[in-house]
């Protein structure tokens, strides 16, 4: 399925923020340089007349200490609905902690915040052209990888996961790796 246009979809609290320059703008700048739209709604907006529309959806990175949308996992469900299984989902960090969330994993009290060199244990599309030599990382806890998802490559703990059409990335690609999300935004 090609993709013209993409949603992003804002885990943060407030849609309005300087959360939405730093971790919304420059996945949005990424996708608008391959040529493409861009929808962003926040995640209380969420309905799944919107979400029929689009086959790439992605789900952004929140502020460090922003947890108000795991309040909300059943916003999320369109996820788990057979009827989306043909959709390509990236969870960034904060989505991808709403992944692995949903998907039954266990949380876990992890901090990781700056430039890391992660070992890949397993090639994919995701990582085309891209050498994974350093990521960025923030994030103040984890989740165990749900038992459906194989991880693509992990520091201390896995940072690139995927099951089926869905992946996850616990960095941010939109600081340092913008070739992951180019990929993404390409799959058919």
């Amino acid at each position: 399925m090609k993709c013209d246009e993409i949603l992003i979809i804002n885990l943060n609290d407030k849609a309005n923020t300087l959360h939405k320059l730093e971790y919304i703008k420059p996945i949005m700048e990424i996708i608008q340089k391959e040529g493409k739209k861009v929808e962003i709604i926040n995640y209380k907006d969420l309905k799944s007349k919107i979400i029929r529309k689009y086959s790439h959806i992605i789900l952004s990175g929140t502020g460090l200490l922003e947890f108000e949308y795991l309040n909300h996992l059943n916003k999320f469900d369109f996820i788990k609905d057979e009827k989306n299984k043909d959709k390509y989902i990236l969870g960034i960090c904060a989505g991808c902690q709403v992944l692995q969330n949903i998907f039954g994993a266990e949380e876990t009290n992890t901090t990781e915040i700056g430039l890391h060199n992660p070992d890949i244990l397993l090639q994919d599309k995701i990582l085309e052209r891209e050498s994974l030599k350093e990521i960025y990382t923030l994030h103040s806890s984890s989740f165990e990888t749900p038992k459906q998802f194989q991880i693509i490559a992990k520091t201390k703990i896995p940072q690139i996961i995927k099951y089926n059409n869905i992946y996850g990335t616990l960095f941010h690609p939109e600081v340092r790796n913008h070739q992951i999300i180019k990929n993404f935004i390409n799959f058919e």
